[in-house]
């Protein structure tokens, strides 16, 4: 698991963006080797020159940029930071998706799909648990060691309003390593 955060660390050292984090751009060799695929639609600086990322999947786009043109956003490491949680969510809890739950209330619906309207609105059911409740066959949250139950609170719900909260990729490596 620390590979993804490593390679995305690299890219991150760079300058560079990845910007379309989502389980198809993260291949893993049976070695445990990690390659960033997709390329292309990294967002990548040149000088004075952004070449953006004009692409992404909503189930890995942090909730500020739901709803916006893509190609008219300089994307940031925190942008990334929430994809690799996502991924790193899904590794851990049986591919589960850290915003799909089920309503409380049976009469509660949305338009559009619910683990979108989620991520929007910081409605990570693990933890934050007024409307949706996690899907009954998930792990448990506390399955997990304490440190990593942290990284997720301050991705999914301290990192919704302010993204600069979100873990930085050394903090998920080191949160990996230690549980």
């Amino acid at each position: 698991l620390p590979g993804h955060a490593r390679a995305l660390h690299a890219l991150h050292d760079k300058g560079d963006v990845m910007g379309d984090v989502n389980q198809q751009n993260v291949l893993v060799t049976d070695t445990a080797m990690v390659t960033l695929v997709d390329t292309d639609s990294f967002q990548i600086q040149d000088g004075p020159r952004t070449f953006r990322c004009t692409v992404g999947v909503p189930d890995y786009t942090p909730p500020e940029l739901h709803g916006l043109k893509l190609d008219t956003i300089n994307r940031s490491v925190e942008h990334d930071r929430f994809g690799l949680a996502v991924l790193i969510f899904q590794l851990l809890m049986q591919g589960f998706h850290p915003f799909t739950g089920a309503p409380k209330d049976p009469t509660f619906s949305v338009e559009g799909s619910l683990y979108v309207y989620c991520i929007k609105n910081g409605l990570f059911p693990y933890l934050h648990k007024p409307t949706i409740k996690p899907p009954a066959q998930a792990p448990h949250l506390a399955c997990l060691h304490p440190d990593l139950q942290v990284l997720f609170g301050r991705t999914f719900i301290a990192g919704h309003h302010q993204p600069h909260l979100r873990p930085t990729t050394q903090d998920w490596m080191n949160g990996l390593k230690v549980a």
